[in-house]
């Protein structure tokens, strides 16, 4: 079918009256809620389903409508709702993904689908939410599908919807979503926040285009930083590149979906925009820690790397801090998470080496983190081996700070006392294995890196420490060899040659 089914004759509420008569393994009342919940919390996010074209489809049987992603999006959207105790969403969510793995099987067997690629997607990312990464990656592994977007013939065989909807599966388009954003709370709780909530824009295309372009800058630094298979790829002509392309991307950033630590909105604004702006956070953590541990480089670098690493962890305080405000901890998807996650393991490497200011602002950041992600962790389980990675670290740098002659604030022995009772949450199926994007594992070499010039644009370098007091804190040996210690040293690759053999950071052009 090359056209999509007109539905101008009927009205968003006509339509809407026809879907409560498809939901087959839910109530009607059930499953409107979880759809709701499913397009509020977990699709802008990555923006994988049309809304509008998926409940023309559902009322009026057409194309873009399936059996197998509606129960997707109970799925999703059941893990969102707070209408359910967690025995009940277990035992729900156990039967219904009974029923997806046999119509996926069944969908193998068939010609591809623009739905079925659709669940698959939404699938994958709500298998991570509640643990099942392994999964997760089998399900986006089945996505072998060529959409030939970019084939000149389309044009003469789709229409402009069904060009529309294979682009945005693919990759993303560059036009605004005109529908109107609104938290969505089952049983109309928290109505003063749904009254004083201001108009706003989803803008889920727009976001998706530039989260893209993210997401690309992202896999070559996991690529080149942090993958086994490539141990000499960490090379400074890389740095170099990933730095600029980050600059590059967030100064293009229109102004309408960036977040500024130092003029905040008084409400959060939704999902895919809050997780656009931590995920740029994060990307730059991923940059520069490894960077924190390189033998025989200049200090600067090193103090540059920890000032960019820090702040970048408390932006992503302010924000996740702005989405508690808002609507509470809860609703989070699993990247908003794994967020909160890697800037906790910032604030530990702050916690073991920091000075006492420090110490106790950084223990103040894990604390939160660890309150935002055992919350979260009733709507997104996978979480759990996170909380207790960050737990363990935090046991031990507590453990650190007591003994004899170590600075200890005053909220350090609360904090510890947090740090058992999360040590000891029951974490079954959990892998006990640490990889080094958690926390910057093994790295070993000799090699110089200079240093990246650094620019934060509005993410304003916390004024908390000043420049000179983290040049001597990390300009003193003890501080390099606790670095090392702790994350292990930096594998810098010599694949640029020249790259090294000068001390000048203008000459190597940074």
């Amino acid at each position: 079918m090359t056209k999509g089914i007109g539905a101008s004759d009927w009205s968003d509420e006509a339509l809407r009256t026809l879907t409560r008569m498809r939901h087959k393994y839910a109530t009607p009342d059930e499953g409107e809620a979880w759809m709701d919940a499913y397009f509020c919390w977990a699709s802008p996010t990555y923006a994988v389903v049309n809304r509008s074209i998926f409940i023309r489809d559902m009322a009026l049987n057409g194309p873009y409508f399936s059996d197998l992603l509606l129960l997707v999006m109970y799925l999703s959207g059941m893990r969102l709702s707070a209408n359910m105790d967690h025995k009940e969403r277990q035992a729900r969510s156990e039967r219904y993904m009974a029923i997806v793995m046999s119509m996926i099987q069944d969908e193998l067997s068939k010609p591809s689908s623009i739905p079925t690629i659709q669940a698959l997607v939404s699938l994958a990312g709500r298998q991570c939410s509640v643990g099942q990464q392994t999964q997760a990656w089998l399900f986006t592994g089945l996505l072998g599908i060529h959409l030939a977007i970019d084939d000149p013939s389309l044009d003469a065989h789709f229409s402009q919807e069904v060009k529309g909807i294979r682009v945005k599966l693919y990759w993303s388009d560059d036009q605004d979503d005109d529908w109107e954003w609104r938290p969505d709370f089952p049983g109309g709780t928290n109505m003063h926040l749904l009254l004083r909530y201001p108009r706003s824009n989803s803008r889920t295309n727009y976001c998706l285009r530039y989260s893209c372009g993210l997401n690309m800058i992202l896999e070559s630094i996991l690529v080149n930083m942090y993958s086994p298979q490539r141990p000499n790829a960490r090379s400074v002509s890389f740095i170099r590149s990933a730095d600029d392309k980050l600059k590059t991307w967030r100064k293009e950033l229109p102004s309408v979906l960036k977040l500024d630590r130092s003029c905040l909105p008084e409400f959060c604004p939704p999902t895919n925009i809050t997780v656009l702006n931590l995920l740029f956070c994060v990307v730059r953590i991923l940059l520069y820690r490894p960077l924190l541990a390189g033998r025989n480089q200049p200090s600067d670098i090193t103090t540059s790397s920890f000032e960019i690493c820090r702040s970048a962890a408390v932006n992503i305080h302010e924000i996740l801090s702005l989405w508690g405000r808002t609507y509470g901890n809860v609703n989070m998807v699993y990247l908003m998470m794994y967020t909160t996650f890697v800037a906790a393991g910032v604030d530990v490497i702050i916690l073991r080496l920091g000075d006492a200011k420090m110490k106790e602002e950084a223990l103040k950041r894990i604390h939160l983190s660890l309150a935002i992600l055992e919350q979260a962790s009733g709507q997104g389980p996978g979480i759990r081996r996170g909380i207790a990675i960050i737990a363990a670290q935090l046991q031990a740098a507590t453990a650190r700070m007591s003994e004899p002659g170590q600075l200890q604030p005053p909220i350090a022995s609360t904090c510890c006392r947090h740090a058992e009772s999360y040590t000891r949450m029951d974490t079954p199926g959990m892998p006990v294995q640490q990889s080094s994007a958690d926390f910057g594992g093994p790295m070993s070499s000799d090699a110089v890196l200079q240093r990246p010039h650094v620019s934060t644009f509005d993410y304003r370098i916390d004024q908390t420490m000043p420049s000179h007091e983290t040049q001597a804190f990390v300009d003193d040996p003890s501080t390099q060899q606790s670095l090392m210690d702790l994350l292990g040293e930096l594998n810098v690759g010599t694949d640029d040659p020249f790259a090294f053999v000068t001390g000048s950071w203008e000459e190597v052009g940074f």
